[in-house]
């Protein structure tokens, strides 16, 4: 019953596109448990719809990201549709490149969620995760790290890099442009920032 009410709530915010008779979501469902390597294969089905859904999916996945559930549910069906917006952010890639600069400016609000999606887009979305990296404090007091939104967006910037790297969404040769910003990262006292900037230094060349 829940999950009917957040549905309709999103149905009154943006109308959502369809393909070959289905809706977006129910491609994004077919899709969206997979390895992030299987949303770069644009083979299988629900790949190919939402990439020919094109650009007019960005709406739909942009009221996703900041979509509110119930209270009561709010952390399970948070998750859901937070998935769901990474999802066909991966699937779409460059396609979703008009979408970037509205995902930065839900960053602050989203520090966890944005930064995957615009590493999803790829190189596109380096512009954007560059000031992720960079506007965040360093050094920060532990007791503070999970209270600064700046802080986990960098720290999710950092992580979803790396994995976008690893996986060829976004190309070496493009990412080497944020070595200025990662490097600082790689000193910081946040272990998780540390780790994630030493293993992108380590994809870019840069040996410890």
């Amino acid at each position: 019953m829940l999950v009917g009410q957040g549905a309709l709530a999103q149905e009154r915010l943006v109308s959502e596109p369809t393909y070959d008779g289905k809706s977006l979501s129910s491609w994004i469902h077919e899709i969206h448990y997979q390895h992030l390597r299987a949303l770069m294969n644009t083979n299988r089905p629900g790949v190919c719809a939402l990439r020919a859904i094109g650009t007019n999916a960005i709406p739909w996945l942009l009221c996703e990201i900041t979509n509110q559930s119930p209270p009561d549910a709010a952390t399970e069906l948070r998750y859901l549709h937070q998935t769901r917006a990474k999802t066909g952010f991966w699937a779409l890639g460059e396609i979703a490149a008009p979408a970037v600069p509205k995902l930065l400016e839900l960053v602050e609000k989203e520090p966890q969620c944005v930064p995957s999606a615009l590493a999803g887009i790829g190189s596109p979305g380096l512009s954007a995760l560059e000031r992720c990296i960079t506007n965040a404090p360093h050094f920060v007091p532990p007791y503070l790290l999970n209270e600064i939104p700046s802080e986990q967006a960098a720290v999710s910037a950092l992580g979803a890099l790396y994995v976008s790297i690893d996986i060829g969404r976004t190309a070496k040769a493009d990412a080497t442009r944020l070595l200025p910003a990662i490097r600082p990262w790689a000193k910081d006292t946040n272990r998780e920032a540390n780790y994630w900037a030493r293993g992108v230094l380590r994809q870019l060349g840069e040996e410890e």
